[in-house]
């Protein structure tokens, strides 16, 4: 049976300046639930979503009044009340309300979230982010198969950003390895288990080259100054070695099922080996 399948990728680039702020954080706890393991999924629901929670338990509520010391970015902002609500066992944030940055009282985001568990939260869910035990299932295909001529596509990308502290005379760069459900689709058939391992490598290749991009910046970079002027280019370099790879692997593969479990073994071999950038974060001077 034909087992072809399409690999899309892109890409996005962000910059974040963080300032100093004093803390006003304010957070109660209403349900007691261990820490949501890394692995899990969790989805973040902005201002403007009118998704229905109400099927859902609302574990706590997590308020930030003024500025923090982590950070004043609004996607900093949001990461931070993320973590406590993982913290509390929580699977989803609703963002109920925003205040934008005041250059002259307090030039940082201001958000107020309810932390909740969802008990089915594949259904919420628009992107997964790449974890080792986290394994791509059928269910996170969501995109439409309608007058699809394959009978899998999976959409990932690498996202590049860099966070600097003025106070600090670092910025950390970060690689994001993501897979978007919205626009991957999977039609079930007889191989339905073969064709999601063929998948799911594709989402790893997708890592594999997001740890590659961080050794690029940490081997080949001076300072921010440097990254602000090749970033750029070294995410295009990094998608067209990456686009490579996948369509080498898929030539190999579809004329020879076989050849599936050498890939494995081959990607595997190569993660391992780029083990060190796991984290996918590396420093780098704010002046050279």
């Amino acid at each position: 049976m034909d087992k072809t399948a399409v690999h899309i990728i892109s890409f996005g680039l962000v910059f974040l300046l963080m300032t100093g702020c004093q803390q006003g954080i304010f957070i109660s706890q209403q349900k007691e639930y261990p820490p949501l393991p890394e692995e899990e999924g969790f989805v973040v629901f902005l201002k403007d979503d009118t998704t229905d929670l109400t099927g859902g338990e609302i574990v706590g509520e997590i308020i930030l009044k003024r500025g923090m010391a982590a950070g004043c970015a609004y996607d900093l902002v949001v990461d931070f009340a993320k973590n406590k609500a993982k913290g509390m066992g929580a699977n989803a944030l609703k963002i109920y309300e925003t205040r934008p940055p005041d250059i002259w009282i307090d030039p940082c985001y201001k958000i107020k979230t309810k932390a909740y568990r969802l008990n089915n939260l594949s259904e919420y869910e628009q992107e997964i982010s790449w974890h080792p035990k986290r394994k791509l299932t059928i269910g996170d295909f969501k995109g439409s198969k309608e007058d699809r001529p394959f009978l899998a596509v999976t959409s990932s990308q690498i996202r590049l950003r860099w966070v600097q502290y003025p106070t600090e005379k670092y910025a950390t760069c970060i690689a994001e390895a993501w897979f978007s459900c919205q626009n991957s689709y999977f039609t079930e058939h007889s191989d339905s288990v073969e064709t999601l391992v063929h998948e799911q490598l594709h989402f790893d290749i997708t890592e594999l080259h997001a740890r590659k991009l961080v050794k690029r910046i940490a081997d080949e970079i001076r300072d921010l100054a440097d990254l602000q002027v090749k970033g750029q280019k070294l995410l295009d370099e990094t998608y067209s070695g990456m686009g490579v790879m996948q369509d080498k692997y898929d030539s190999e593969v579809y004329p020879d099922p076989a050849k599936q479990a050498i890939w494995s073994q081959k990607i595997r071999d190569e993660l391992e080996a780029m083990k060190m950038y796991e984290i996918k974060q590396v420093k780098i001077k704010i002046k050279a």
